[in-house]
């Protein structure tokens, strides 16, 4: 029964490390908290507002939730990069990022703050201008407004 059960766990192990959407076996470290000079304050956006801004076509909307959420459902045109794994994924959007004039960040919705900080971050990389969709995915997604799946 041990050796059954310790096959088990290595195949289980083994399935882990090359399935797509395996768990990490350790934790990353998280983010580096940014804090923004004092007259620097980011503009939180309304469903209305950002829908206005989507239709203009001239702002890149930047999910900072994981990858996972980011493919079950994300706003039309959205790029995925996730706060808490941003030293890994903002190499390859970087270019993406600076393709539009402006930048439009949101997450799951009102209770979630990894807009924010991911907005903060993106300030410090010397993006200026910068908004916060308040609402986020859980307000975009309820309006019936634009959506896609996957990648």
């Amino acid at each position: 029964m041990v050796l059954w059960g310790l096959a088990a766990a290595c195949l289980g192990l083994a399935a882990n490390l090359v399935h797509p959407h395996g768990i990490p076996y350790l934790k990353a470290k998280p983010p580096v908290k940014v804090e923004l000079p004092a007259n620097v304050k980011i503009e939180e956006i309304e469903v209305i507002q950002a829908n206005d801004l989507w239709d203009l076509g001239e702002y890149l909307f930047v999910d900072s939730r994981s990858p996972v959420q980011y493919e079950e459902g994300h706003i039309a045109g959205a790029v995925n990069l996730p706060w808490e794994e941003f030293e890994k994924y903002y190499p390859q959007v970087k270019v993406t990022l600076h393709s539009k004039p402006g930048l439009v960040i949101y997450c799951a919705g009102e209770d979630c703050d990894l807009s924010h900080a991911l907005a903060r971050r993106l300030y410090q990389e010397g993006f200026r201008s910068v908004f916060v969709f308040f609402g986020g995915w859980h307000a975009w997604d309820s309006a019936g407004l634009p959506t896609e799946t996957g990648r």
